[in-house]
């Protein structure tokens, strides 16, 4: 995990998170392909769940329920425009890779 400050320049929406300890909004790279338990917030050192990521548990698995949005704040829909937070574009819709 990087705070969001030590990323260069853009990032993905979904690679987007904000620690349901601290509130420090981190981004997720490289992108983690086993699972998000066992991470820790660069901010405070707790561990980053499934709730950080804006994901809840329900019935049919874990769902995305919020996204963090251009005040750096959770939003119950995913963001339609993309936006700055300080220094970094956050790519809400990617150009499909040819």
């Amino acid at each position: 995990m990087l705070k969001l400050a030590e990323v260069d320049s853009y990032l993905f929406v979904e690679e987007l998170g904000k620690c349901e300890h601290c509130g420090e909004l981190f981004a997720n790279l490289p992108p983690l392909g086993g699972g998000i338990r066992g991470n820790d917030c660069p901010q405070c050192g707790g561990e980053l769940t499934a709730s950080s990521f804006g994901y809840v548990l329900t019935a049919k698995g874990f769902v995305r329920s919020h996204w963090v949005g251009p005040a750096g704040e959770w939003v119950s829909e995913k963001p339609n425009r993309d936006f700055c937070l300080g220094d970094v574009l956050v790519v809400v819709n990617p150009p499909p890779i040819f």
